[in-house]
């Protein structure tokens, strides 16, 4: 699939390449989710705020979502899917902090191929995501 599915994808008026090379077939993207990213916790693991396509993200206690900390196991309390498109949520919080949350899409149901996820982002219980095919 190699660069088949690759798109070019506006955000914060930085355009981006997206590198969806980690998608094993096309299956599932047209049915994600809209979930909400906390802005916290991306720059927590990326300080520039960017979070690449392919991160894994999953449920923090707050409800929103988020990636896990690379040196701590697994994202959040719940292991969600891979976020679809790469989220630029800005390297500096915004001065309200409820204005920190990002809609993002939740890919949580097709084929992973796991030696193409981005580096650099945290660990990921495969075994939580029943609906996901790694390969």
């Amino acid at each position: 699939m190699s660069g088949n599915l690759a798109q070019k994808v506006e955000t914060n008026l930085v355009q981006w390449n997206d590198n969806q090379d980690w998608l094993g077939s096309a299956d599932g993207v047209d049915s994600c989710r809209t979930v909400s990213l906390d802005g916290a916790a991306v720059r927590a693991v990326f300080p520039t705020g960017v979070i690449p396509s392919g991160t894994p993200i999953g449920e923090l206690e707050s409800g929103l979502y988020g990636p896990g900390d690379p040196d701590a196991g697994p994202p959040a309390k719940t292991g969600a899917g891979h976020i679809l498109f790469t989220k630029d949520v800005g390297a500096a919080a915004p001065a309200a902090p409820a204005q920190d949350t990002w809609p993002c899409a939740l890919f949580e149901d097709g084929r992973v191929v796991t030696a193409n996820l981005p580096a650099g982002g945290p660990a990921f219980d495969k075994a939580a995501r029943k609906q996901i095919n790694y390969v």
